[in-house]
C-alpha cells in the first residue's frame, strides 16, 4: 500500500497497491565488489594519464606530475611561504573541461552562478575541496599563478556533480593564490 511518503502519481488513487517484480541478477561479496571497483579505478587512472600525456604533447605543455597523478604548471611563482595543511588559501580560479568549456569561475560574473566575485576560501588539507584542488593548492605560495590538471580520480571520479561535467572527466583549473592565512 502507498504510505504517502511521496505525492501520488496522477494514475493512482489513495489505497492503490503497487506490485513490483524483481529479479536477482547477481550477487557479489563486499570484497569482490571492492576488488572490481579498484580495478576500474586503476584502469581509469591509466586512461586519464594517457589522455593527459597526449594533451600535453599536442599543446606543447611541460607539466610536473605528483605521486597521486596530479599534473601542474606554474606560470608565476609566488613570493610567500609554501602553503601547508591547516593554512587557509584565498584563490581565484576558473575550472574547465579538457575541451576548454568553462564550467565554473569566481572571476567571471557570467559563470559564477550568482556568487560574489571574491576569492574562494580553501581550508588546505581539510578535504573541503575535490582532492586534486586540495593537493594542487598546497604546491603553491601566495601570489602563485598555476594550472592544475586533475585526472578524474582526483576530481569527481565516476560521478557527475552536475551539467557540464561528465563522469570520469579530467578537469583543468587555472588558479591564482591571492592570499594565505597561516594556521595558528
Amino acid at each position: 500500500k502507498f504510505l504517502g511518503v511521496q505525492p501520488l502519481s496522477p494514475f493512482m488513487k489513495s489505497g492503490t497497491y503497487l506490485i513490483y517484480q524483481v529479479s536477482l541478477v547477481s550477487v557479489k561479496t563486499a570484497a569482490d565488489y571492492k576488488k572490481e571497483q579498484d580495478a576500474k579505478a586503476v584502469s581509469q587512472k591509466d586512461a586519464d594519464d594517457k589522455t593527459l600525456q597526449e594533451y600535453f604533447a599536442k599543446n606543447n605543455i611541460k607539466a610536473n606530475k605528483t605521486a597521486s597523478g596530479l599534473y601542474y604548471t606554474i606560470q608565476s611563482e609566488g613570493n610567500g611561504t609554501q602553503i601547508k595543511a591547516g593554512d587557509t588559501a584565498y584563490v581565484n580560479y576558473t575550472g574547465k573541461t579538457m575541451d576548454g568549456k568553462v564550467f565554473d569561475s569566481n572571476t567571471d560574473p557570467a559563470i559564477a552562478h550568482g556568487r560574489p566575485m571574491k576569492p574562494l576560501e580553501i581550508p588546505v588539507g581539510a578535504h573541503a575541496m575535490i582532492p586534486g584542488m586540495d593537493e594542487g593548492i598546497a604546491l603553491l605560495k601566495k601570489g602563485s599563478k598555476a594550472t592544475l590538471y586533475l585526472p578524474s580520480g582526483l576530481a569527481y571520479g565516476p560521478t557527475s556533480p552536475g551539467p557540464g561535467i561528465n563522469p570520469n572527466s579530467i578537469l583543468i583549473f587555472d588558479v591564482e593564490v591571492k592570499d594565505v592565512k597561516s594556521a595558528k
